[in-house]
């Protein structure tokens, strides 16, 4: 056979692939696109995991690659989340580990299938100037948190009482998580904040110096989860298997640009950004604020390797942490609550591919 009719049949081998290939990623026709619903566990779209759990794979088309209409919603908490997951409101959602612990107590029927979030990010703030260093000087002291019972109190009045320190030694004030929290902390009606990441990185950019204080725990417990209800998974495995690959798509994308990623969420999320900012003074600024929550969230993965993994350990210890603070009643199989059978196919994608398109992003 001649050079010339070799590299013919080359030619019309690589044309062959090439269409092939744009015929598996070309995205469905909308009228075949599958209808689902992502609600998120907090009420108030703002920059955090919806950057690049919704916003990035919506307006780059990775949700219909994979068959997907993906519609998304809001709900005052996980616990809400959790019903609506439960009622088929909803077929994915964000929720806490201590959330699905409870729920599995309860008899519930959620399983997470990503994990959104190593470290929960959960952190004490105090002036930069403040004599406050460590947790041993919150005793007799006055300490903001978002709201009584939740989150940052629970952690507070944990780790204060492993240090011999009882409620009554320390005062809690409810703050909320925003500007009225940082004024709070300005003008000293608080002498310390127990929030999260994202909170704090805004609360710099409004100019003020902190100085932080991480908490023990957070190094060992488990974060922020994307969930499904155990019936979605065996009724509809390939929708699961197809969200969770957009949305490990849409992390890296994140990842290798964070601007481009922000300028994608103003687009999808038009009211996130201020009115009386640039776009480029937006992104700026948020930059910081997502720079720290996937700081936290990322904590101990390498950028290029698999996403969304699931440390056993970190179960277990958030198990313990409830049942000591009296929330979980009895000893709940911290593995039932979470399943790995779709991590390896969640991150089958070209990285490099994406990687490209997120540097090229305009």
């Amino acid at each position: 056979m001649s050079h010339a009719s070799n590299k013919t049949r080359c030619l019309t081998s690589v044309a062959t692939a090439a269409l092939a290939a744009f015929f598996v990623t070309k995205p469905a026709a909308a009228e075949d696109l599958k209808a689902v619903t992502l609600v998120q566990s907090h009420p108030t779209i703002g920059v955090g995991e919806e950057v690049f759990l919704y916003a990035v794979p919506k307006a780059l088309g990775y949700f219909s690659q994979e068959g997907l209409d993906v519609t998304s919603q809001t709900a005052k908490n996980g616990v809400q989340v959790g019903q609506m997951l439960q009622t088929n409101a909803a077929q994915f959602g964000t929720v806490g580990t201590d959330t699905m612990l409870l729920s599995q107590e309860q008899g519930g029927n959620l399983m997470a299938f990503y994990h959104l979030k190593q470290n929960n990010g959960s952190v004490v703030a105090t002036l930069e100037d403040s004599t406050i260093k460590s947790f041993d000087d919150m005793k007799g002291k006055t300490i903001g948190v978002s709201s009584i019972g939740y989150g940052g109190h629970q952690f507070l009045k944990y780790e204060l009482g492993h240090r011999g320190i009882t409620p009554d030694q320390y005062t809690v004030v409810a703050t909320g998580a925003g500007p009225a929290a940082a004024a709070a902390l300005k003008d000293g009606k608080v002498e310390a904040l127990s929030l999260w990441d994202a909170m704090f990185a805004q609360m710099e950019n409004s100019g003020l110096k902190l100085r932080y204080i991480e908490y023990p725990l957070m190094d060992k417990i488990a974060g922020l989860n994307l969930v499904t209800t155990k019936d979605e998974i065996a009724q509809n495995p390939k929708t699961v298997e197809g969200m969770c690959r957009a949305v490990a798509k849409g992390l890296h994308f994140t990842l290798t640009n964070p601007e481009a990623a922000l300028k994608i969420f103003y687009t999808v999320f038009p009211n996130t950004k201020p009115a009386n900012v640039t776009a480029d003074d937006a992104v700026k600024a948020d930059a910081k604020v997502l720079e720290a929550w996937l700081h936290y969230a990322e904590m101990g993965v390498p950028y290029g390797q698999p996403t969304g993994l699931f440390t056993p350990a970190r179960f277990v210890a958030y198990r313990d942490y409830l049942k000591e603070q009296g929330n979980l009643k009895t000893d709940v199989d911290p593995a039932a609550v979470y399943t790995t059978d779709f991590l390896a196919r969640c991150n089958d994608f070209d990285r490099a591919a994406v990687a490209r398109q997120a540097k090229d992003y305009k």
